[in-house]
């Protein structure tokens, strides 16, 4: 799976080998076997997990859903915290209190809940692994796909390095800066909030019984 190929043709090209490449390649090998080539472009060292992502998300029962159908929940489960609720709070940085505007029960209508974080890594390793030693599936990285020339009957995509290769359908899943979304003409809208954010991963010193606070 590691490496480049000799081939330099596939039936499809997925650039970005992060949590929405490898869970659309995941879906393909789930939906149509190994019949298909499957090429993942990363500008990632080697496959695998980043080791100092300190991200997490909030997976809500939609992507839980999906994630449980792609068969990669149960790995990610027991690192996962469900959300037993949620506070919303609204008050200017300089008060000393920070009065609770509203509280509701983050549940389904079958009672589970309707939302987990979970860390990055453990997203990733659960996604990596349930492709890991797929034959259908060749990852290309360290590299970095930087245009794209579209013809009648597959796509060249050019990358960082010189070389090319060509495949029928072409996934862009290379973040938010996506040059392959530019080279198709995708294009985007784009709003400035002129805010600055801090992120941290904190431990508490008493338990928080799953409730996510948002301000």
């Amino acid at each position: 799976m590691d490496g480049r190929t000799s081939e330099h043709k596939f039936d499809i090209a997925v650039a970005g080998g992060s949590f929405a490449g490898l869970a659309f390649v995941r879906g393909l090998v789930q939906a149509l076997g190994s019949d298909l080539r499957i090429a993942i472009i990363d500008r990632a060292a080697k496959p695998g997990v980043a080791p100092n992502d300190g991200r997490a998300f909030a997976i809500w029962a939609g992507a839980k859903a999906v994630l449980t159908n792609l068969g990669v929940w149960d790995a990610i489960a027991p690192d996962a915290q469900p959300m037993t609720s949620i506070e919303i709070s609204d008050s200017a940085l300089s008060d000393g209190i920070r009065p609770t505007r509203l509280t509701y029960d983050a549940l389904t209508d079958d009672g589970a809940p309707a939302a987990y974080m979970v860390p990055a890594a453990a997203l990733a390793s659960a996604l990596f692994a349930s492709i890991e030693g797929e034959p259908s599936v060749t990852w290309i990285a360290p590299a970095e796909a930087e245009s794209l020339s579209l013809g009648k009957h597959s796509a060249d995509i050019a990358l960082r390095d010189g070389s090319h290769i060509s495949a029928s359908l072409v996934v862009a899943a290379d973040g938010r800066t996506s040059k392959l979304r530019d080279a198709a003409g995708i294009t985007t809208l784009r709003r400035g909030y002129d805010q600055t954010g801090i992120v941290a991963t904190v431990k508490f010193g008493e338990p928080h019984n799953g409730v996510a606070i948002q301000h």
